[in-house]
């Protein structure tokens, strides 16, 4: 039924979180052998697991999934720059921000300094790898704000996605 179809596919969230970091981590320069094992590390974390058994935040499994494609996209779209990659690395954002926007906000400065980074390593093509990553903001863009600006204001009413914590305090 309906309740075990979506078990299983929270389940799924563990070996496709495996295999993003797997890819990340493959770009980045490492063999085979250390990628799976830091991939190995990484759906072995309990947070993972703590995400997805809570059964109204079991979409922040998906963020384990995205995060790693985000970190990816990020160093394949410096190197390569083909509208794959760019493509790419618009749809992992978009998928995130669809998936739980809360994280996806608080994720943005670790992202940021990661991207500056990136930068700092590519400096003779920065001109043309910020127009790459605007093109990928310009995919996550469209691909997320026809389904996030509808529903903004009600889902602030639901979640309580409150930017500043004191106001619900108060």
């Amino acid at each position: 039924g309906a309740f075990v179809a979506q078990k299983l596919l929270i389940l799924s969230f563990i070996p496709l979180s495996g295999l993003s970091m797997w890819f990340f981590i493959r770009r980045i320069g490492a063999s085979s052998a250390i990628a799976s094992l830091a991939a190995l590390f990484y759906i072995i974390l309990p947070s993972i697991h703590v995400a997805i058994g809570i059964y109204e935040h079991w979409t922040v499994g998906l963020c384990f999934v995205f995060t790693p494609l985000i970190l990816r996209g990020i160093v394949a779209v410096a190197e390569e720059g083909s509208p794959r990659e760019i493509v790419g690395l618009g749809l992992a954002a978009g998928a995130l921000a669809l998936s739980y926007t809360k994280i996806a906000v608080v994720m943005s400065p670790m992202l940021l300094l990661w991207t500056l980074e990136v930068l700092r390593q590519n400096q003779p093509r920065v001109r043309q790898i910020l127009v790459s990553y605007g093109w990928s903001i310009l995919v996550a863009a469209l691909t997320t704000l026809v389904f996030l600006l509808p529903a903004s204001r009600e889902f602030g009413f639901a979640a309580g996605f409150l930017f500043d914590p004191l106001d619900a305090w108060k």
